[in-house]
């Protein structure tokens, strides 16, 4: 009888052992496959484990990178999170480069970015926004923290965030090259739920600029701008700028809208 007991035990180890193997050493591919069949993100050439890998290929709408690299926590899983170190962007160029620390909560759903690191340029912003402009500039994002509970229940914090961002010599670089200036743009949660964006020209900015951004978690926005032009302002600049509307009597021109964020409702309409 006791030898039996012996056989199990060693055969129960030995389950625990190969099941622990699975776990620690579960191939990243199979994960990857999965994403690839329900996203509009491709990651190829991936290498490593679900714990820790790399990939040199992820073509996303914003453009093809050839470096992503990650490092999950074990740990985090027994708390019912999922929190890796992600890095992601061109080895070769300036193009982009993020690095931050991304969790997710397998109770509710929340997301959060902590110590979050962006570097990138004007081109590569035209085409995350896909818009028909070619920005110009160097674009830096430095952010503390972003949270975001789409489907929190009544009285829970839904949204969160604190950080900045950079932009030195924005402006376009075709079709006809303009120069506006360096901006900041300071972002924080003042009030439950709402994360607001405040916009300042730095000095010596060509088109000197002011502006807010008040978003809330269930996608509502409203946005204020005010840019101010006078004699120094070129004329070319000038036109562009009509779009916005007429300049009053201070050479100020005014632009608000307000709406909802149609991909973020998406997200919380749970796609």
């Amino acid at each position: 009888m006791r030898k039996i007991h012996l056989v199990i035990i060693f055969i129960g180890l030995g389950l625990l052992v190969y099941l622990a193997a699975l776990l620690i050493f579960f191939p990243a591919q199979l994960v990857v496959d999965q994403l690839n069949k329900n996203s509009n993100i491709k990651i190829q050439q991936v290498t490593g484990s679900v714990w820790s890998g790399y990939a040199t290929s992820v073509l996303t709408p914003a453009g093809h990178f050839n470096y992503l690299s990650w490092r999950t926590s074990a740990w985090s899983l027994l708390r019912g999170k999922i929190k890796t170190n992600l890095e992601l962007g061109e080895k070769s160029s300036q193009t982009l480069h993020v690095k931050t620390q991304l969790q997710y909560s397998l109770w509710n759903g929340a997301i959060q970015f902590q110590d979050l690191h962006l570097q990138t340029n004007g081109d590569w912003l035209s085409l995350a926004l896909q818009i028909p402009l070619a920005l110009a500039g160097n674009i830096e994002a430095h952010v503390e923290n972003i949270y975001w509970q789409p489907h929190a229940r009544k009285g829970e914090s839904q949204l969160d965030c604190q950080g900045q961002i950079f932009w030195q010599h924005a402006g376009l670089s075709h079709p006809e090259p303009q120069m506006f200036g360096h901006y900041q743009i300071d972002f924080s949660s003042a009030q439950p739920n709402n994360c607001t964006f405040a916009l300042n020209s730095l000095e010596d900015s060509a088109v000197p600029a002011a502006g807010k951004l008040q978003l809330n978690a269930d996608g509502q926005y409203n946005a204020q701008l005010s840019i101010q032009t006078g004699a120094n302002t070129p004329v070319s600049l000038q036109r562009w700028l009509n779009w916005l509307g007429p300049a009053n009597a201070q050479g100020k021109r005014q632009w608000h809208r307000q709406g909802r964020l149609a991909d973020l409702q998406y997200l919380i309409n749970g796609g």
